[in-house]
């Protein structure tokens, strides 16, 4: 039986600046900067591959773009027989990049859109480009044929605009979407206050999104777990 998937750290830097950010090493000067080497890579997964059941790996960071040999890691997992997906924020995913990711192998991207409102994105990711970059890299996405989901981090902050990212997904032909609850940890603990939603935010947002799952026929997914207990009613699409 298959793993639903691994996910691997590429970098540990970024260009954006999360409020929300659940790395530790965005706030912890002692934990180890950077990246494997391609090499160190290739030993270590040469290693690990055979004892783990699974047929997905999900690249991500930091940010991975950052890597200029991205491409390079993408085509050893595809050799490993292995579907790769990397999460972006979609500011370096320009129309030549992402055919070059393409080229190598990555199937399915997902891109970080936080808002429709450009300075709730732009504030929340700490990059004034952030919201049109994101938009503009789906369309790059869709326009190669390939998978593209939008990553939406639920905030005290953006949580009301969970519907309307739903329906700009849709109108931008995005093929689904991951929603994330905000978990404080990292630079994310410093902003707990400001940034933890409510259980009733949280249920509205889900609702909400379930709801436009069946109206639009597009998935959703929880890409961190919440406790069913917390629901107020049974999500159907979710």
């Amino acid at each position: 039986m298959d793993l639903i998937g691994i996910a691997f750290e590429v970098i540990a830097t970024c260009n954006s600046d999360c409020s929300f950010c659940y790395n530790i090493w965005k706030e912890d000067e002692t934990y180890p900067h950077g990246q494997l080497s391609f090499d160190k890579i290739k030993k270590l997964f040469d290693k690990v591959l055979p004892s783990v059941p699974t047929s997905s790996i999900y690249l991500t960071g930091g940010e991975p773009l950052l890597r200029k040999d991205l491409e390079r890691i993408v085509q050893y997992f595809v050799s490993k027989r292995l579907v790769v997906s990397v999460a972006t924020n979609g500011v370096l995913l320009n129309e030549s990049r992402a055919r070059s990711l393409v080229n190598a192998g990555v199937s399915q991207f997902e891109i970080t859109l936080l808002s429709t409102d450009e300075k709730i994105h732009n504030r929340l990711s700490g990059n004034l480009a952030g919201y049109r970059k994101a938009c503009e890299a789906i369309l790059h996405i869709k326009k190669l044929k390939q998978q593209a989901y939008v990553g939406f981090t639920a905030t005290k902050e953006n949580i009301q605009d969970a519907g309307d990212v739903m329906d700009l997904s849709f109108a931008l032909c995005a093929d689904g979407l991951s929603i994330y609850r905000f978990v404080p940890t990292g630079k994310g603990l410093h902003n707990q206050e400001l940034l933890m939603p409510s259980v009733s935010q949280i249920n509205d947002a889900l609702e909400i999104l379930d709801d436009k799952s069946s109206q639009y026929k597009m998935d959703v997914f929880m890409g961190i777990p919440i406790c069913t207990s917390l629901l107020r009613r049974k999500l159907r699409n979710i």
